[in-house]
């Protein structure tokens, strides 16, 4: 039984395929990175009186806006007849807690909007989208 146990934890912690995934330019926090941020170094970003072994909550705000309204072919631009576009907004809520300084949980929240323009039967069709994205919780832990 002794030799299957390892083999079966190994499995356990393999990382699983994320097929598809909203938190794109979100950075995870690593377990004491705040309080390592040296304030004596000029770091503008640096976090004073916090220690590496202190626990902490953290939060942040992140925007990633996307516009398109041309039509390439091989790289070359194409007409755009019926002025088709799609502009995409992802905003990232993020919000965590430092347990200590192995230890750390992230919740991320993202929100999309997306506009969009389309030409279907010759008549432009105007609409736009909105909603939560793929919500994640990250546990990260340092061995």
């Amino acid at each position: 039984m002794k030799k299957y146990l390892f083999p079966s934890l190994l499995f356990l912690a393999t990382p699983a395929a994320v097929l598809g995934c909203d938190s794109c330019g979100c950075e995870l926090c690593e377990p004491g990175s705040l309080g390592n941020i040296s304030a004596a170094a000029g770091n503008p970003y640096a976090v004073s009186g916090i220690a590496a072994s202190q626990s902490y909550v953290f939060g942040g705000v992140s925007e990633q806006f996307t516009s398109y309204h041309s039509f390439r072919d091989s790289g070359a631009s194409v007409p755009n007849p019926g002025n088709e576009y799609e502009d995409s907004s992802i905003t990232q809520f993020i919000v965590g807690y430092q347990i200590n300084d192995r230890l750390s949980l992230q919740l991320n929240i993202p929100y999309i909007y997306r506009a969009y323009q389309r030409l279907v039967g010759g008549v432009n069709e105007k609409n736009s989208l909105s909603g939560l994205g793929d919500v994640s919780l990250h546990i990260n832990y340092v061995a």
